[in-house]
């Protein structure tokens, strides 16, 4: 059942980080008016863009993921965040984007509030958009938070953020396994290009398919990947992560 975005409450994010880990679907946070014209703009923006593992996977900017893979796209990460925000505030979501005002809402009941980290003063992107292609599909895999760039933060686990603008008529819904890895042995488990085989996880625990309009908040420590898209139209989400801190710490927003 979806929840209302004025619903959310602090047991609501407690329950997804210490729960039995069970996706938490928010009832639709855009107006039809407002997904239709956010993706217009980000088919315009995406159409010559290229992502580093998945050429059906289109994004404006440089994600964090990217940013892990060697100092020249750490750089080009923390360049570009700046760039990025404005347009996708300016040209994307001139009415206010709905990962902002999801976070918004998280921050006011989360005792320690929400920030945007930084490394040497250079703020990380707080959130970004992607669109999947025909034939576009993730492979399963975990979003790591004990790594050379996120690990000073003090981060233990990352929550996964997806605001559903644009479904495909096949495919795109969101897999998930309820299992977890340590850091060292994902590594030591993953494919050649990124995440991880199929065969080695089995079927998926769940497979959850949202509406346009929906959110989607999940435990991204755990394995999840994406169905291949299929049939007409394309998968467009506005995503971060919201990543859970030390004690006493908030919750660290980027993507």
């Amino acid at each position: 059942m979806a929840v209302h975005i004025d619903d959310i409450k602090t047991e609501t994010i407690e329950a997804l980080i210490y729960g039995e880990g069970r996706p938490l679907t928010l009832a639709p946070v855009m107006t039809k008016e407002e997904r239709e014209f956010a993706c217009r703009k980000i088919r315009q923006l995406t159409s010559r863009s290229t992502y580093l593992w998945a050429k059906d996977l289109k994004v404006v900017g440089t994600s964090v993921g990217e940013a892990h893979e060697s100092p020249e796209t750490e750089r080009r990460y923390f360049d570009e965040a700046p760039a990025t925000s404005e347009l996708l505030a300016r040209e994307v979501f001139p009415f206010g984007s709905p990962v902002e005002r999801i976070v918004r809402k998280v921050a006011e009941v989360w005792p320690q509030g929400v920030v945007v980290p930084d490394k040497d003063g250079r703020a990380f992107l707080p959130h970004i958009v992607r669109r999947w292609a025909i034939g576009g599909g993730a492979n399963p895999h975990i979003d790591q938070s004990r790594t050379h760039l996120l690990g000073p933060l003090g981060i233990g686990r990352r929550i996964g953020l997806n605001v559903y603008m644009s479904m495909p008529e096949i495919g795109g819904a969101i897999e998930f396994w309820n299992r977890s890895f340590s850091d060292e042995e994902y590594v030591r488990l993953k494919r050649p290009d990124y995440g991880l085989d199929r065969e080695l996880l089995g079927p998926a625990d769940l497979t959850l398919r949202p509406e346009e309009g929906q959110a989607v908040l999940f435990r991204a420590w755990e394995p999840h990947a994406v169905e291949p898209v299929g049939g007409s139209g394309d998968r467009i989400t506005n995503a971060a992560f919201l990543a859970v801190g030390e004690a006493g710490r908030p919750l660290a927003q980027f993507a």
